[in-house]
């Protein structure tokens, strides 16, 4: 380091090899006055200081080595191998990192369930993801454009999304609606991920802004058919 900050002073003020500084203006001045520009002086400065110190960063940032793999999609009903997982969401907890939530749709045609056979999944992790424990997520609510008895809760639940805020507080989003898709309402769910796990949180009772089945319902549709597409 010492014989870079030698040279580099040899460059721009003309240190003789004895240590002693003459007496000429700096390079970047002499460089002007044999008609250089403000800029090509700067430049060939610039040039100069660069070869002094050989510096080689990597091209890319080298790939990340997988050890193992934490299968988070196991099956989480009977029978198994009969369900399938798609559209999965992952966040971590910007001020824990070692906080992680992953949520996904997982479609289950042979569970016990009578209604309800597509739900949303969840699984959390605590230490940066190498290892993941399952938490719950609330089922689908009634659809109010089927007649009772017995009331039928929407047949699906699809497309989650997760964030974490600052304050440790999952938030998770999806679609809750029947198969045609011609009623359904979007809903927000809120966990509390403070301590070892996230907990389901829900607004007390008399609250006017209470949801049955959530924690607060966001968009809602009712009795929509889409038109048969017609060329034009």
């Amino acid at each position: 380091m010492a014989a870079f900050w030698r040279d580099l002073g040899r460059i721009i003020n003309k240190i003789s090899n004895n240590g002693r500084a003459e007496h000429v203006p700096p390079l970047y001045e002499r460089l002007k006055r044999r008609g250089r520009s403000s800029t090509q002086a700067a430049r060939t400065v610039r040039n100069l200081i660069e070869a002094l110190e050989d510096r080689r960063m990597l091209s890319v940032i080298p790939g990340p080595i997988v050890n193992s793999r934490f299968d988070l999609v196991a099956p989480s009903g009977p029978p198994a191998g009969y369900d399938s997982n798609s559209t999965p969401s992952i966040a971590y907890d910007p001020a824990d990192p070692n906080k992680m939530v992953a949520v996904w749709v997982s479609d289950e045609p042979y569970w016990i369930q009578p209604d309800q056979h597509v739900y949303i999944e969840g699984a959390y992790s605590t230490n940066a993801g190498r290892t993941w424990a399952r938490f719950g997520v609330p089922g689908n609510t009634f659809d109010p454009t089927v007649d009772g008895p017995p009331p039928k809760i929407y047949d699906q639940a699809t497309e989650p999304s997760v964030a974490i805020d600052r304050d440790h507080n999952v938030y998770l989003t999806y679609r809750e609606h029947n198969v045609e898709d011609s009623a359904g309402r979007i809903v927000l769910q809120k966990y509390s991920f403070a301590g070892g796990n996230p907990v389901l949180q829900t607004k007390p009772f008399g609250d006017p802004s209470r949801t049955p089945g959530a924690y607060a319902e966001l968009y809602s549709w009712y009795n929509i058919v889409s038109a048969p597409y017609t060329a034009a």
